[in-house]
């Protein structure tokens, strides 16, 4: 069961992603290298869950649950107990193939690492991390308006967490 989402990167995806994780009840790490992106980020999710309570589409109760369940983290290491950890870096092959490395040091044994590319073979994304990882498992969020909870998986084997 998946009780604690990280998510690396706090733009406009990484930010979506972080927002329905901690509406869907979830502990939610939200990570970024650059100090401002993170606080923009975190600042980008309370503002989503506020505005989505004023206009009724969950309870201020829910909202001020919600943004209690999120955690801006500095370093990569503070998701070291997440269950689930999903990159939202942008779309450089490089880039997500360093995160995934880095990744695979800094979580527990078991956890599920996910990248939300649209363009680039994830399989390449998740080789760079050795062996740790299960290639072809994938999570992709669509969060074109915010009201949507939508998560696609697809993976060569059976996942006991999608």
């Amino acid at each position: 069961m998946v009780a604690t989402v990280g998510v690396v990167g706090a733009g406009t995806m990484g930010a979506g992603i972080a927002q329905l994780a901690c509406l869907g009840g979830r502990r939610t790490l939200l990570h970024d290298h650059d100090p401002e992106a993170l606080a923009a980020g975190v600042a980008r999710v309370a503002g989503a869950v506020e505005r989505g309570a004023e206009k009724g589409r969950w309870s201020a109760e829910e909202s001020v649950a919600a943004l209690g369940r999120l955690v801006a983290a500095s370093e990569l290491k503070e998701l070291a107990d997440c269950d689930l950890v999903i990159e939202a870096a942008p779309e450089e092959l490089g880039l997500k193939q360093g995160l995934f490395a880095a990744l695979e040091d800094a979580c527990r044994a078991g956890a599920v690492l996910a990248t939300n590319t649209s363009s680039l073979s994830v399989t390449a994304i998740a080789e760079s991390a050795g062996q740790g990882i299960s290639p072809g498992s994938s999570a992709c969020w669509i969060v074109a308006t915010g009201r949507k909870r939508c998560l696609r998986a697809s993976s060569r084997e059976t996942n006991p967490y999608f």
